[in-house]
């Protein structure tokens, strides 16, 4: 037993006849994601004696790779100043069930009711 994603209603056993899988608008969510965010500053001297101070922010989407670009910055001269994780909402496209009658005009039909009408 399955209920409608939109409606609520049962659907006893999901079938073409029934029923609608599929991805559209309403079916996106927010998930948290792990992000590093890396704090860098880069100092410079100029001839006159000047000190020119860089900063930069990246946000690193993989955490698992951050030594890499953190060495990566390291060889252009940056120092870290400060390296935090961060978590963030993004945005996730996910699939539904819907019984026949909540499919919308835009509704993108995986299998089910109205993939066979078209």
């Amino acid at each position: 037993m399955v209920k409608c994603y939109r409606c609520g209603k049962e659907i006893p056993q999901p079938i073409t006849a029934n029923a609608d899988y599929i991805i559209a608008k309403d079916t996106i969510v927010f998930e948290k994601r792990e992000k590093v965010k890396l704090i860098l500053t880069k100092r410079k001297t100029t001839k006159e004696g000047k000190v020119i101070v860089e900063d930069k922010v990246e946000t690193v989407e993989h955490p698992e790779i951050a030594h890499k670009i953190i060495e990566e910055h390291k060889k252009r001269g940056y120092d870290i100043d400060k390296l935090e994780t961060v978590f963030v909402d993004e945005p996730v496209q996910k699939t539904a069930i819907i019984c026949k009658d909540c499919y919308r005009d835009g509704d993108i039909v995986i299998w089910g009711y109205h993939k066979r009408r078209r």
